[in-house]
């Protein structure tokens, strides 16, 4: 066994190779522990340079554990790649860990490979019991409480499995000693030793990480640049339906989704899942109005509802629950500015319906749309999609991936778009069931619908 002897700082984590009374990362006086690091001697990595030329074919291919269900293989790229490192984030109690046992159940019904499931948040009968409920059976999926870095090494080395699954990478700890194990540089660490000896035997590696809701706990967050794909959890937590996003991958698209639904046995696909963005409204629904957003492979239609209150008494609040906050300051500002509406005495309430939380441009023309539909008390009848994102000069700029856009909202029922008067691709798209009108800005639309 090879010893590292060191010292740490039980603040922050600050490593020195000396006792120092005080920390000279947090400031912090008599932190400093002897930390002595035992590794078991890992055969060395003879590091080798390649031609490109005389690569062969094999050696760039990626290699894949598929799991049968094209909705999840698509997050991952084309599947669980092997040798790969995941890691599935999101807040605690979102389904993370059953999500994670029902894509192990996939594996090994596809692929044969022995996978070790560590766990140290539930004991082994807790797991067991979870995969009775789930329905998993195979001889070839083993469980484990192990905690330290050192028995995880040594599993490792004696039963080679083909995928490690670590649940959670926050209760890894070094060893029995090191009971504040987890700083930011503990976890880096970490996640470092299981990066190196995974890597060397091309294991697969899924660990799980817990954030808080605006996810800037020092969890995935620090370790997001080290892995080669994340796959977050969304949820609303008014239903029991799921959104799985890839917002990394090495291997395929970001911004993949998967739509599940939780029930007894476990997730389930939604095959629809523009289904959970949008309803029917009622006749005086103001300020409801579609848009359509394209997150990797597909395109999703989605309810946007704005509420705009007047405030008599104080200057007008904004909440936004599925967009950024600054998104909305910056469009309410493009409205006062080209369309002369006074709006600091309103309060503006924006909500994406289904939970889903949207980056994309393209709903910008569709927030406005509400907010001038709730400011006027107007409908647009049709229930038309509003596509375009809107530039500080109040211009609408077109959107990319029209034709996929409208093979979705055909298949929605979908029958008219309002977007940019300059987008391409309208006369070569076949729309005979949807029709298309141009904008060059949002005072044409006000003028068109919200007089």
């Amino acid at each position: 066994m090879k010893k590292d002897q060191t010292f740490y700082c039980t603040s922050c984590g600050y490593k020195s190779v000396k006792w120092v009374g005080k920390c000279q990362s947090c400031g912090q006086w008599n932190t400093f522990s002897k930390y002595e690091n035992e590794i078991a001697n890992l055969p060395k990595d003879k590091k080798k340079i390649y031609k490109l030329d005389n690569v062969e074919s094999s050696f760039r291919e990626n290699q894949f554990y598929k799991t049968g269900l094209l909705e999840f293989d698509k997050i991952f790229g084309n599947g669980l790649v092997v040798g790969s490192f995941n890691l599935i984030a999101g807040e605690p109690g979102v389904g993370k860990s059953t999500f994670l046992l029902n894509l192990i159940d996939l594996i090994l019904q596809k692929n044969e490979c022995k996978i070790i499931y560590l766990s140290g948040e539930e004991s082994i009968n807790q797991i067991s019991n979870r995969c009775k409920r789930l329905k998993i059976k195979s001889s070839n999926f083993y469980i484990s409480n192990a905690l330290t870095i050192e028995s995880i090494v040594e599993i490792i080395q004696e039963n080679e499995p083909q995928i490690l699954v670590i649940d959670s990478i926050q209760t890894i700890k070094f060893d029995e000693q090191n009971l504040n194990s987890l700083t930011t540089s503990n976890l880096r660490e970490i996640a470092l030793k299981i990066i190196e000896i995974t890597k060397l035997k091309n294991i697969t590696v899924i660990a799980i990480g817990h954030i808080t809701k605006d996810g800037n706990v020092a969890g995935p967050k620090v370790i997001e640049h080290m892995v080669d794909s994340v796959i977050l959890f969304e949820n609303d937590n008014a239903t029991n339906n799921r959104i799985v996003r890839s917002s990394k991958n090495r291997f395929g698209k970001t911004n993949e989704i998967c739509a599940l639904a939780l029930e007894e046995e476990g997730f389930k696909i939604i095959d629809y899942a523009s289904t959970l963005f949008h309803g029917k409204r009622s006749i005086n629904n103001f300020g409801y109005s579609l848009s359509c957003i394209t997150l990797g492979s597909r395109s999703l239609v989605v309810e946007n509802q704005g509420l705009v209150v007047h405030n008599k008494y104080a200057n007008g609040k904004r909440y936004t629950q599925g967009i950024d906050f600054g998104r909305l300051n910056l469009l309410v500002a493009i409205i006062e500015k080209y369309l002369d509406l006074e709006l600091s005495h309103y309060d503006i309430y924006i909500n994406i319906s289904g939970g889903l939380n949207i980056h994309n441009r393209e709903i910008d023309l569709s927030i406005i749309g509400s907010i001038l539909g709730s400011y006027f008390n107007r409908t647009v009848k049709e229930d038309p999609l509003f596509l375009g994102e809107v530039g500080l000069d109040g211009n609408i700029k077109p959107v990319s991936n029209l034709s996929q856009i409208i093979n979705e909202a055909k298949r929605i029922g979908i029958k008219s778009i309002y977007g940019s008067r300059y987008q391409d691709g309208i006369e070569k798209v076949g729309i005979n069931e949807i029709s298309f009108r141009g904008f060059e800005s949002i005072k044409e639309l006000k003028d068109r619908f919200f007089q």
